[in-house]
């Protein structure tokens, strides 16, 4: 009975540490050679190698431009 308690403790624990973190982590810019941007609600913003991109994030990248972005899974 109290393992039980103790599992659904931890249950709830998790779940409500997702809710923390809304975005999911997809992957991390390496290099690009053009412009790379964010664009959101709120604007665009120009990207740099080492940027963070979040599954919901919308990028644009400028005809003729390449980018490399490493995904989070490890593969890029």
């Amino acid at each position: 009975m109290v393992r039980r308690k103790i599992i659904i403790l931890f249950v709830c624990l998790l779940a409500a540490v997702g809710s923390v973190f809304p975005s999911a982590l997809f992957g991390r810019v390496e290099s690009f050679s053009g412009r790379l941007t964010r664009v959101s609600s709120s604007g665009e913003e120009l990207l740099a190698a080492g940027d963070i991109i979040l599954e919901q994030d919308v990028l644009q990248l400028d005809e003729g431009s390449l980018a490399v972005i490493r995904l989070s899974a490890g593969s890029v």
